[in-house]
């Protein structure tokens, strides 16, 4: 009939165990088709680590002279290693990897929760300023008795590739200006803060000449650049989100991976000022 011939010949009866075998694949197939569409659900549970990162994590906001007056911004992402006292951060926020200004100030600005309250506190020394490293440690008079920041801990491991990690910093808003006092210390910040968390795995790493180099699937925004990494499992800092590889593209060069540099670099100064190490 032009639709091929009709294959008459006698359909096989299935046993029972055939049959079992094929309800067997038939819920096997259901069960795994319901976890692909809960995608969440082998995600590793955020809440708690973002929790207990939270609140020792802070932006750091460079106030600079400009004529008579001044301009300010969030330039990077500190975390505090010393109770109240010693902070961490990326020594390139200071003037984009330059020397530092003497004449810029600093302060730590936190806004609790993202809610609407802002904390600043000045950055009154500058314990470590690593350049080649890009690391470097600040000091601040935390003076509030309302507001306090736990050290966090830190690890020297080289975790090996595959490991899960989690970034904690401040992406850098549109600044509105802030107010100072008699003293030219600013007093109030304007601008929409607020932390930002992501997750993601050591993808790849190597030696740079006495630093330890990690390469990450996560991406982050400037201002965050300071801001901890963790080993999730352990919830221990190993390094800070920093900078990039640059990646060729024929007619250019484009931003590729992001990278932070080992901890080990500033060993002795953390061993130094107290930071407990794990």
């Amino acid at each position: 009939m032009g639709c091929g011939s009709l294959d008459e010949r006698p359909i096989p009866l299935l046993s029972q165990e055939s049959v079992r075998e094929m309800s067997r694949k038939f819920a096997l197939g259901n069960t795994i088709h319901n976890r692909e569409i809960s995608y969440y659900e082998g995600m590793p549970n955020l809440v708690k680590p973002i929790e207990a990162i939270r609140r020792s994590v802070c932006a750091l906001l460079r106030q600079r002279p400009k004529g008579s007056g001044f301009d300010v911004g969030i330039v990077g992402t500190a975390w505090c290693v010393v109770t109240d006292k010693y902070f961490v951060t990326a020594q390139h926020t200071f003037d984009e990897g330059k020397p530092r200004q003497t004449s810029d100030k600093f302060y730590l600005v936190q806004t609790p929760n993202n809610l609407g309250t802002v904390n600043i506190f000045p950055v009154v020394g500058f314990v470590v300023e690593d350049q080649p490293s890009d690391l470097a440690i600040l000091e601040a008079s935390v003076a509030c008795k309302e507001v306090t920041f736990p050290s966090l801990d830190i690890s020297l491991s080289l975790f090996p590739d595959g490991t899960q990690v989690l970034t904690y910093g401040y992406p850098a808003p549109r600044s509105n200006g802030g107010v100072v006092d008699s003293n030219g210390m600013l007093t109030s910040f304007s601008g929409l803060l607020m932390s930002h968390a992501n997750e993601g795995i050591i993808a790849s790493q190597y030696p740079d000449a006495s630093r330890h180099v990690f390469e990450f699937n996560v991406a982050w925004h400037h201002g965050e650049s300071g801001g901890p990494i963790f080993n999730l499992e352990t919830l221990s800092a190993f390094a800070i989100m920093q900078s990039y590889r640059e990646i060729s593209r024929g007619n250019g060069v484009l931003a590729g991976p992001r990278f932070g540099r080992s901890l080990k670099a500033i060993e002795a100064q953390l061993i130094k000022i107290g930071a407990k190490i794990v």
